[in-house]
């Protein structure tokens, strides 16, 4: 698994867990729920790991013991996360009862992290909103599971490009994402690129967003940097599909431009400030593209590299 901290700053983390669901399919359920390992190699990604090329774990950091179907199960993780940042985790057994949980792909009972730092007056665990969600491990038996956010979250849902000379080709499955305006440096393509996003926020509630900023990082490939990072725009159309959208049948970019930035380097982490566009906890769509045909290229979610980011900002 690999997970994103925001909101901590410079408080200091109190605890930090990590709850999965057991499924509710048959024989989902075992009497050991697994061991949780943190993993320094966060440059996999989840469409491309395989058993041949998976990260090297560390040492165990919490063992779940015997679990029911439908059962949340805790991982306290809090000793490997020490701050903002971008955290990865492992989960092996040494029982050959399998355990099967729910994947963040499920319709319920995702994962999720629950986060208690120390206020500023250093009196104990911050209160900070809580969202409480009931399931049910058993027949005649109810379990409530209060998660415990440091603040805003946001999270990148979706991401592809579309290529006007393939304008029936879908790159949802990419390591990348480009932008360019035509005849690019990069060797290979030629046609204009527009890459488009889907975000979610939420924890915000009645709160006032301060600040919203999507963050890329250019791709370590060939080429890749830019003169331009390109121009982000908001989009009202948020119905496409990443792994069905090509060039003829992306949305139209009909937003004004949010934001546009300068020369960008292979590996460097680029800002867009995307601030106005989103007021509150909801989903929200966005399209890069440029004036430039020098083409600009990052990491996609199903990259090898630091994935695309949304870091949000509210007042307490």
């Amino acid at each position: 698994l690999r997970i994103n901290v925001t909101g901590v700053g410079q408080h200091p983390v109190h605890s930090v867990k990590l709850h999965l669901q057991v499924a509710s399919a048959t024989g989902s359920n075992s009497n050991s729920g697994g061991q949780m390992h943190a993993v320094s190699d966060c440059s996999w990604g989840e469409k491309t790991i395989t058993w041949k090329n998976q990260p090297a774990m560390g040492p165990v950091l919490s063992t779940a013991g015997k679990c029911g179907l439908k059962q949340p199960v805790e991982f306290d993780v809090t000793s490997a996360i020490h701050g903002d940042g971008v955290y990865c985790f492992a989960l092996d057994s040494t029982s050959t009862d399998n355990v099967n949980y729910n994947s963040r792909e499920a319709t319920t009972g995702k994962p999720s992290v629950a986060l208690e730092v120390e206020p500023d007056c250093g009196c104990g665990p911050a209160q900070v909103p809580t969202t409480t969600t009931t399931t049910t491990p058993a027949p005649g038996a109810t379990t409530t599971t209060t998660l415990v956010t440091a603040g805003p979250v946001g999270t990148v849902l979706a991401d592809t490009y579309v290529q006007s000379d393939l304008p029936t080709t879908n790159f949802g499955t990419k390591p990348q994402i480009f932008v360019d305006n035509g005849t690019a440096t990069n060797p290979g393509t030629i046609g204009v690129q527009h890459t488009f996003l889907r975000v979610s926020v939420s924890g915000v509630g009645a709160s006032l967003v301060t600040g919203a900023h999507l963050k890329l990082q250019v791709a370590n490939v060939t080429n890749s940097g830019s003169v331009t990072g390109g121009t982000i725009h908001a989009i009202t159309n948020c119905s496409w599909d990443e792994h069905t959208m090509t060039w003829n049948t992306q949305p139209a970019i009909d937003g004004p431009a949010l934001a546009t930035l300068g020369a960008c380097a292979t590996g460097q982490v680029v800002d867009f400030d995307v601030s106005p566009a989103i007021p509150g906890d909801g989903v929200y769509c966005f399209a890069i593209d440029t004036t430039s045909t020098d083409s600009a290229i990052y990491n996609s979610r199903e990259g090898s590299g630091v994935p695309p980011a949304l870091e949000v900002h509210a007042t307490p």
